[in-house]
């Protein structure tokens, strides 16, 4: 079908939505369309699968749809006869037809039920039409464009709508057609919907679990805390939304405070930075809108307690396959590193709130007898090493490493005990694998060699690691296999697998590495370690450095307001809100562009050095012809029909006074004393009054802002719509 419509566009241009023509050619030119009256789209299916039942025949298949005369939801139309579909595309006609809407009140307060009527008639002819007509408004917003779709019966259809958005603005029926008649729309009728108040209640969650006033959050935890609210209006149903709210909140804790623009869905979510350990007070305000007037939510007061850290170990030595214990010679050493951090970040991929800190404190490594009961109780070996903070994307980590020596025979079960800071618990881990350590019956022996290329690399370049492992003779003809496990700073890093069935000495590889995929920023410290076969030992080779500038974090930019109205020749401001992400840290460039030059616009500062979270201003400035102006007729005076009515009036009076005098004219004035009496009664009926019709709102503009903020290579961009009446 994308063909054929391709040839359509080809010879008549673009047409949008197809389906308005599609249908009324297939009733007025049915030769475009050869219907399919047999069959189904039906196909084997699985006994138990959804729609699955058995046939007549025995075998199961779906049955959902099947075809007809007619259209159907089987096969639709049909199939296409291109040439006369394409040929006559324009030639479909329409009965031309009228549509009228009437509202059952033109002032009203959001959220207040108001009648909508309108009916849709054949301008000539005879005939009803049929299908549904759109309620639509003229507002810039093309959210609140479109109202709703009414249904036609017998050519008339009326609803009641309690959710017309705030603002002074046109409605108007839009009637589509149908396969006989043709599109119309109804004459405007001007509506004004004051806001309502409204009502906000403040949520606290993590990970899904809503924090209750005098609740408790942990530092850190793995789903970061978040605040927010969802206004509705006073007139909404059990607190049901009627209406999308827009505008802003303003999420305060403590001393903290951040303005978010509500989402689509008329939501504003925040999540603040890392917060202290203790009692902490939560609220929020909303802006209001043209449909809701601005309120505040109830204060939660709520605890963050010490948070609980992950802990990561890593055996700086050769890890044999999987199995239950990692093997060491007698009087042999083992080195091993200790990683102490969130739960989340980069080191999980995602992030944590602002102002995380890294644990500190000391980490107690610990050999002790099998089936032990706790973390270090009684251990045969213990050593302990102060944390040292890390840089670059694995900032918020924290690395311990100790080294035991001249380890005597026997099984040991590794378990570590982190003591615990301001900020976090003390933790424990049982590494559930034994040290064996034991003489290791002699093998071939091997060297490992590793080299770094470049020395030096930043953001999104390489480098280049190769490893060659040699063994010292080939006793059983095959060349090393097994694995190769490198190490970063102690951490490990990567590994990389031997190929089997090779023969000779030597086996090399060569592999590449981001500067993202190392530990840390600055001085990298790299090892290999052969992890030896049945052949062969374990080797490990000489420390190769590199030197990493990262790439740290990432950062969040929001408008404080998502819309902004002025008039024309005017300006407004609308704050930008920024957030350093997992420990970012750089320079920020704002800069901003328009969809017209008919208003221009500006941020200020240009560029901010973001850590933590900032503010910037973006300043937009309208031309005087950046909208055009609604020309109004002058308001009459509810007094004005006197004028056109007090000459005729005057003239029957007149009339009667001159009867009086000569009676012989009395003819002439009962040939006058019926209008007379039809002046009096349009003059004085419904006491003297003439409602006038709203005036038709003014007209707007609707133009969009884009600010954009690059760091490091990381471009955001967000929109802020304007409007200029």
């Amino acid at each position: 079908m994308a063909g054929i419509m391709a040839l359509v566009n080809q010879k008549y241009g673009r047409q949008g939505q197809a389906n308005f023509t599609l249908y009324p050619l297939a009733q007025q030119q049915p030769a475009a369309f050869h219907d399919i009256t047999l069959g189904s789209n039906s196909v084997p299916c699985f006994q138990g699968t959804t729609d699955c039942v058995q046939n007549a025949s025995g075998h199961y298949a779906t049955t959902v749809y099947s075809a007809g005369p007619g259209y159907d939801l089987a096969s639709g139309l049909g199939s296409v006869d291109a040439n006369v579909l394409v040929n006559n595309w324009n030639s479909i006609t329409f009965k031309p037809t009228t549509t009228s809407l009437q509202l059952s009140s033109t002032s009203i307060t959001h959220g207040m039920p108001i009648t909508v009527s309108t009916s849709v008639a054949a301008s000539s002819g005879t005939g009803t039409p049929t299908g549904g007509v759109a309620i639509l408004t003229d507002s810039p917003l093309p959210s609140n464009q479109s109202q709703t779709v009414l249904n036609l019966s017998a050519g008339t259809t009326s609803s009641i709508i309690n959710y017309f958005p705030g603002g002074y603005y046109n409605v108007s029926a839009k009637y589509d057609g149908d396969g006989v008649f043709g599109s119309s729309t109804s004459p405007p009728v001007a509506l004004k919907v004051s806001p309502e108040n409204s009502t906000v209640t403040l949520s606290l969650s993590i990970g899904g679990k809503t924090i209750a006033a005098g609740g408790s959050v942990e530092y850190n935890y793995p789903f970061p805390l978040t605040l927010s609210i969802q206004p509705v209006g006073v007139s909404s149903i059990t607190g049901k939304p009627n209406g999308v709210t827009t505008g802003t909140a303003t999420f305060t804790i403590d001393a903290v405070s951040a303005t978010v623009p509500l989402n689509a869905s008329g939501e504003a979510i925040w999540t603040p930075p890392a917060l202290s350990i203790g009692t902490h007070t939560a609220s929020a305000t909303y802006s209001g809108d043209a449909s809701f007037n601005a309120s505040s939510a109830t204060p939660v007061t709520f605890n963050v307690t010490k948070g609980f850290p992950s802990m990561n170990v890593s055996f700086d030595a050769p890890l044999p396959p999987p199995g239950p214990s990692l093997n060491i010679d007698a009087d042999g050493s083992l080195t091993v590193t200790i990683v102490v951090g969130p739960n989340n970040g980069p080191f999980f991929g995602n992030f944590v709130p602002v102002g995380t800190a890294a644990p500190t404190g000391a980490v107690t490594a610990c050999l002790q007898p099998p089936n032990a009961a706790d973390a270090c109780l009684n251990p045969t070996y213990s050593l302990t090493a102060p944390l040292a903070s890390s840089s670059g994307i694995n900032s918020l980590s924290s690395t311990a490493t100790v080294t035991f020596s001249n380890l005597a025979a026997g099984f040991y079960l590794p378990t570590f005990v982190y003591s615990g800071d301001g900020n976090w618990q003390k933790q424990g881990l049982v590494f559930l694998r034994d040290i064996n350590v034991a003489p290791i019956t002699p093998l071939a022996t091997t060297t490992t060699t590793l080299s770094i290329t470049a020395a030096s690399i930043s953001n999104g370049q390489f480098a280049t690691i190769s490893t060659t492992v040699t063994s010292s003779g080939t006793p059983s003809g095959a060349a090393p296999t097994g694995a190769v496990d490198f190490y970063d700073n102690g951490v490990f890093l990567v590994y990389i697998l031997l190929p089997l069935g090779k023969t000779g000495s030597t086996f090399s590889a060569t592999f590449s590495l981001p500067a993202s995929g190392f530990w840390s920023s600055g001085s990298n410290q790299i090892t290999a370690i052969y992890d030896g076969d049945s052949n062969y030992a374990p080797s490990t080779s000489s420390v190769a450095t590199i030197s990493l500038t990262q790439r740290v974090g990432d950062f969040a930019l929001a408008p404080q307001l998502p819309e902004i109205t002025f008039a024309p020749g005017s300006s407004g401001t609308v704050g930008l809100h920024l957030a350093a992400l997992n420990n970012f840290s750089a320079a920020v460039t704002l800069s901003c562009t328009t969809s017209s030059t008919n208003v221009t616009c500006g941020v200020s500062p240009s560029s901010i050095n973001l850590s933590g979270t900032a503010t910037a201003m973006s300043t937009i400035n309208s031309s005087t012809t950046a909208a055009a102006t609604a020309v109004r007729s002058p308001a009459r005076s509810q007094l004005a029909w006197l004028g056109s009515v007090s000459g005729v009036l005057l003239a029957c009076v007149l009339m009667v006074g001159s009867a009086n005098r000569k009676r012989h004219r009395f003819r002439i004035l009962a040939s006058f004393s019926l209008p007379a009496v039809m002046c009096l009664t349009a003059g004085c009926g419904g006491g003297g009054q003439m409602v006038q019709p709203p005036p038709p709102p003014p007209v707007g503009t609707a133009y969009s802002v884009v600010v954009t903020g690059t760091a490091n290579g990381i471009v955001h961009n967000v929109k802020i719509t304007v409007i200029v009446r």
